[in-house]
C-alpha cells in the first residue's frame, strides 16, 4: 500500500497486479480530480509495464520467502516476462483457469489436514465446478481469511489446542503442528474469452504442503496474575475466520502463507 499526493491531495491506494479492468484507488482519485471517466493514467501497475513494454511475454511471477525461517535464508522474488533460474519449468505446468476476470482466483480441488479431507460447502460464486471452491492467490493477505468451519479443521488437529471462540483465535503449542495440504487439479481449456464461462476437465490433482511455520503466528501479551504483570508469548491461527460471499468474488483465501510454499506465475492470457 502506497501513499500518493495529486493536486495537493492524498490519497492511498494499492500498487495493483490485477487485470487491465481492475484499477486501484489511485485511478479512481485521478479520475474524480480530472473530472474524466475515461482516464486510465492511474491504471494498475502491471497494465502500465506490459503497455510501455509490448515485447515483454504478458506473464509475471512471484515467489515469497519466509523470514521467520532459521533453516531457510533464500529471500523472495518477483519477475515480469521471466522465470527466475530453477523455475523455468513452470511454464509446462498445468494452467489454472481464472473464473472471475477481477481477482487471481482459481478452483481448489480440495484441502487435506493428516490425510482427512475436508469436504467444502458449495462455492457462492457462479461457475465453479461442482466439488471446488474458488481460492484466491493474493499476496496481500498475511492473515488469509477462509470459511471458519475450514479454520476449526486445521487447527483443532494440533495436540493441545483450545478455541476462543468469541474471536475465533485457536490458541496452539508453539512447539505443535499438522500437515496441511492444498491439492490443485490439472485442467484443460475448452472455451475461453472474455464474457463466457470457461469449461474444463478435471485430471490428477498436484499436492501442496504447508510448512508448519506458515500455520501460526507468535503473539506476545501482558497479563496480570495475582495482581503481577506477566510477560507470555503465545502462537495463533494465521488462517482466519471469513465469511465468503459472491461479491468477493472468491471463496477463500489463501494468501502469503500459500505463497511461501508454492512458485507463482500469473498469466494474462486475454490482452
Amino acid at each position: 500500500q502506497n501513499m500518493f499526493i495529486i493536486n495537493n491531495k492524498v490519497c492511498d491506494g494499492m500498487i495493483g497486479l490485477a487485470f487491465q479492468d481492475s484499477f486501484s484507488a489511485l485511478n479512481d482519485e485521478i479520475r474524480q480530480q480530472t473530472n474524466n471517466a475515461n482516464n486510465d493514467d492511474g491504471a494498475n501497475a502491471i497494465f502500465n509495464i506490459f503497455a510501455q513494454n509490448p515485447d515483454v511475454p504478458t506473464f509475471f511471477d512471484m515467489q515469497l520467502s519466509r523470514a521467520n525461517d532459521p533453516g531457510d535464508t533464500s529471500s523472495g522474488s518477483f519477475i515480469v516476462g521471466s522465470h527466475v533460474s530453477g523455475f523455468e519449468n513452470v511454464s509446462s505446468q498445468p494452467h489454472l483457469p481464472v473464473i472471475n476476470p477481477g481477482r487471481w482466483a482459481v478452483p481448489l480441488d480440495q484441502m487435506s489436514v493428516n490425510g482427512k479431507t475436508f469436504q467444502f460447502n458449495q462455492s457462492v460464486v457462479s461457475g465453479v465446478p461442482s466439488g471446488k471452491i474458488l481460492v484466491d492467490i493474493d499476496s496481500g493477505f498475511s492473515f488469509p481469511p477462509i470459511p471458519s468451519t475450514a479454520v476449526d479443521f486445521i487447527y483443532s488437529s494440533f495436540p493441545g489446542a483450545s478455541l476462543i471462540a468469541k474471536s475465533g483465535t485457536w490458541i496452539v503449542p508453539c512447539n505443535g503442528t499438522t500437515e496441511l495440504k492444498f491439492t490443485f487439479g490439472c485442467v484443460t481449456i475448452l472455451k475461453h474469452t472474455e464474457i463466457d464461462l470457461l469449461t474444463y476437465k478435471s485430471c490428477s490433482g498436484v499436492d501442496f504442503p504447508m510448512h508448519y511455520l506458515d500455520l501460526t503466528q507468535i503473539n506476545t501479551a501482558t497479563l496480570t496474575n495475582k495482581g503481577q504483570k506477566v510477560n507470555v508469548t503465545y502462537c495463533s491461527n494465521t488462517f482466519q475466520y471469513g465469511t465468503p460471499s459472491a461479491s468477493d468474488g472468491f471463496d477463500a483465501n489463501l494468501g502469503d502463507p500459500f505463497m511461501r510454499n508454492a512458485y507463482v506465475s500469473y498469466v494474462h492470457h486475454l490482452w
